[in-house]
């Protein structure tokens, strides 16, 4: 039947994309882009990249590696001398163990520096850097006035409820229910006598 003839389908209309879904195209392609270059360029910026990894790093300039270790030195310092002169006085001058306690303290200030850089590396980083869409000025107006409008229709509707519910409030704080409002010749006067 259809022997020596082409089929023709329309062509259907192309689809257009959300603006988030290509917002988040374009920056995938642009992360792409970013990661192929750096690997074409890898050999030559050797420097840009040891420096940049120093920049993150905890200790990023020399000042704060050496003022770092001037502060684990004297911390050490400090343990020994208190465990080192203190066990001199409470254990009347012993000398073996002075030094055993010294060494204990030596150990203590290092164990102390440690514990104390893993806190400072460990630190979480900051919500501003984290999600900055947080503090985009634009958007965080924007959900101000949105929630103030959500809490001036509650308003609007609690002063309604007030309005509609007063007049009931009213009967029955007088004793009389809604139903009863007609008078004495009711239907339910009526069913009780």
């Amino acid at each position: 039947m259809f022997t020596h003839q082409d089929i023709i389908l329309p062509i259907p209309p192309p689809k257009e994309k959300s603006p988030e879904l290509q917002a988040r195209l374009a920056q995938l392609q642009k992360a792409l882009d970013n990661k192929r270059y750096s690997e074409m360029v890898a050999d030559i910026t050797v420097r840009e990249r040891k420096a940049e990894e120093l920049r993150n790093s905890i200790l990023p300039t020399s000042r704060l590696q050496l003022s770092f270790g001037a502060h684990v030195l004297v911390t050490m310092f400090t343990f020994w001398a208190l465990a080192y002169y203190g066990s001199k006085l409470y254990l009347s001058y012993d000398e073996l163990w002075a030094g055993m306690l010294g060494a204990l303290g030596l150990t203590a200030g290092l164990l102390l520096e440690t514990l104390l850089l893993i806190v400072r590396s460990n630190r979480p980083v900051p919500l501003e850097e984290r999600m900055p869409e947080l503090f985009d000025k634009a958007k965080v107006r924007e959900a101000y006035a949105l929630v103030r409008e959500m809490k001036q229709a509650k308003a609007q509707q609690k002063t309604i409820g007030k309005q509609r519910g007063g007049g009931a409030a009213k009967q029955l704080q007088q004793g009389l229910s809604p139903e009863r409002q007609s008078g004495p010749g009711s239907e339910e006067d009526k069913k009780t006598q």
